[in-house]
């Protein structure tokens, strides 16, 4: 599979990721944050909580994606509202399309959308979060969930 370099410009870290190509062709994980949160949130009341699931394939380790991009992103102005919920590994997926695996998932709790969207949308979470993200992971998924009202 052929590989891409990309350089984590912050610390000078270089990756080879494999170049994948997606069943959704609009999907492009190396894009800015901001872009693809374009076409997905469009829907969602922007004053209601907000739990995010992420799903990544680190290309150069978690520990560049927690230590790096996740410090970097903890830095944040507004990044003090976000509670991290969970983050495990990924051991087995039991339901999923064909070739998709994941290592990591996180779930993250903004105080609402348009606080995460503050937050991705700024000119400091692309200089100094994003670089690191894109740099660390190979493929991610960013799923916006509210809570669901359950009968009884």
């Amino acid at each position: 599979m052929p590989s891409e370099e990309i350089e984590d410009t912050a610390l000078g870290v270089h990756c080879r990721c494999p170049m994948i190509r997606h069943a959704d062709p609009g999907h492009d994980p190396t894009q800015p944050a901001a872009m693809n949160l374009q076409k997905g949130m469009s829907g969602l009341r922007i004053f209601f909580d907000v739990v995010m699931i992420w799903l990544v394939q680190p290309c150069s380790g978690r520990e560049a994606y927690i230590q790096r991009y996740i410090a970097a992103f903890s830095t944040l102005p507004g990044a003090e509202k976000t509670k991290i919920v969970w983050v495990g590994n990924v051991h087995a997926t039991l339901v999923a399309a064909n070739g998709e695996s994941w290592d990591d998932i996180a779930i993250v709790e903004y105080e609402s959308v348009e606080a995460m969207r503050s937050i991705i949308d700024s000119a400091q979470y692309r200089a100094e979060a994003e670089p690191h993200r894109q740099a660390a992971l190979l493929d991610w998924r960013f799923i916006a969930t509210t809570k669901a009202e359950m009968p009884g």
